[in-house]
């Protein structure tokens, strides 16, 4: 019997071990897409994934989203488990940004039928970028200035956050596209239409950062405009003839004879090492001056006023503060109040004199009062 009491309890503690669950493991997470380092053109990307809990039931999922450049990204995006031991996750969040972001999924769950340790939890990260191009530029217009035959071109303004600019494109009398300039704004004046008339067409490309600094995305061209530009007024020739200025076979502008254009808020022509034409895509910045200046360009400091300092012409030199007590001392001028020439100076002895005299003078009645009152005290002691 003695023997039975060990082996019993020995064989308890063995039963229990067996009859209790095993701690489960944590859930398992697992993104779909995007695809690690993946480039999407969309600015609402599809994330996609997926959590399993071999053991138990997942409790929730969590999508989030960090910009590698501090951009604003959306809420986290929560997905409820419903005692599910396997959740699909879908989630189509809007960055109006282009940029590097990084993905991070995270799974909760819990043991089933019983709970022994607590929630679980995993999660599982992924980096892509996202470069979606501009919208068309629409609305453009133009207009011919009868003066100056310069042609004023407006469109309606993108709405991107991180657009760039503008790149104003330009086809004389049917010919090919050529750079006219580039816009920050959208207006740009092509200055270089003055020297000869005929039909311009004008269209617009956008241009937004991409997801490197050197990098742009360009939108698709707008619709063109039209507009006619009369010629130049005739003038005379070294010969006494008269031509008109107008002529020639060749495109006016940058790409043409490097004549100067002009925009509200955009770069002049660039001359034949201009930036090239820009189509729907990923462009380099490389060649475009005004667009390259905005992006790389740190951004210039407020210029602190001026302080000219101590002034050697002024009668006084700035005050000085004794920390000890706190009380100000006003410092006296180099040489004293005795300058030649000072006011100050002048009439600080003036002052001076002043209170001596009134010191003298009160001095003086105070004598006399004592005077008096002394005879007065004599006759007093004497009649008594």
């Amino acid at each position: 019997m003695k023997r039975l009491g060990p082996l019993a309890a020995t064989g308890v503690v063995l039963l229990a071990l067996w009859v209790s669950p095993a701690q489960a493991a944590a859930p398992s997470v697992r993104i779909s897409s995007p695809a690690a380092g993946a480039m999407t053109n969309d600015s609402t990307p599809n994330i996609s994934g997926d959590a399993q809990m071999s053991d138990g039931v997942v409790i929730e999922v969590t999508a989030s989203l960090t910009s590698d450049s501090g951009r604003p990204v959306p809420p986290a995006h929560r997905v409820s488990g419903d005692g599910r031991s396997s959740v699909a996750f879908a989630w189509t969040p809007s960055l109006p940004w282009n940029g590097n972001y990084t993905l991070t999924l995270r799974a909760t769950g819990e043991d089933r039928p019983v709970e022994t340790n607590g929630q679980e939890s995993a999660e599982t990260t992924r980096s892509f970028a996202v470069e979606a191009p501009p919208a068309k530029p629409r609305d453009v217009t133009v207009r011919t200035d009868p003066d100056s035959r310069d042609v004023d071109v407006a469109w309606k303004p993108n709405t991107e956050p991180d657009l760039l600019g503008y790149q104003v494109q330009r086809s004389f009398d049917g010919g090919e596209w050529l750079v006219a300039g580039e816009s920050k704004e959208a207006a740009f004046r092509d200055m270089s239409t003055a020297e000869r008339g005929g039909t311009y067409r004008y269209r617009v490309v956008a241009i937004r950062a991409g997801a490197s600094r050197d990098a742009g995305v360009a939108s698709a061209p707008s619709e063109p405009a039209t507009t006619t530009v009369p010629n130049p007024p005739a003038r005379e020739t070294s010969s006494g003839g008269s031509g008109s200025s107008g002529s020639g076979s060749s495109d006016p502008g940058p790409s043409g004879d490097g004549s100067q254009t002009g925009g509200s808020g955009g770069s002049g022509g660039s001359g034949p090492g201009g930036p090239s034409i820009s189509r729907s895509g990923r462009v380099d910045l490389s060649g475009f001056g005004s667009i390259l200046d905005q992006t790389r360009a740190p951004e210039a400091p407020a210029t602190p006023e001026f302080d000219p300092g101590f002034s050697e012409t002024l009668p006084f030199q700035s005050q000085t503060l004794d920390e000890s007590d706190g009380t100000q001392e006003l410092a006296v001028p180099q040489g004293g109040f005795s300058q030649p020439g000072s006011n100050q100076a002048e009439l600080l002895k003036f002052f001076a004199a002043g209170l001596l005299v009134t010191v003298i003078l009160m001095h003086v009645l105070w004598l006399r009062g004592e005077v008096e009152r002394v005879p007065v005290e004599v006759v007093s002691s004497d009649r008594s």
